[in-house]
Order: structure tokens, then C-alpha cells, then sequence
């Protein structure tokens, strides 16, 4: 199955880049701390 290392790649891929959107948002969240901004959870 020639398809099968390809979709594990692209998983790794996606979640390199999840790991590093949450990494991104936990920034951003740190920077906008003090700041009422409509991201904010109530």
C-alpha cells in the first residue's frame, strides 16, 4: 500500500502544526492577559 506512509506522514504534518497552533494561541492568550478582549472566555 503505497498510499498508507504518505497519510501517516500528513498526520504527523497536521499535528506538528496543531501542537504548534495551541503553542501560538497559549502565546497570544499570555500576551492579551489584562486586556478584556472578546477571545476571552466568560
Amino acid at each position: 500500500m503505497p498510499g498508507l506512509p504518505q497519510c501517516l506522514q500528513l498526520f504527523d504534518i497536521l499535528q506538528i502544526g496543531l501542537d504548534e497552533y495551541d503553542f501560538l494561541l497559549r502565546k497570544v492568550q499570555i500576551q492579551t492577559q489584562g486586556k478584556r478582549t472578546q477571545w476571552q472566555k466568560p
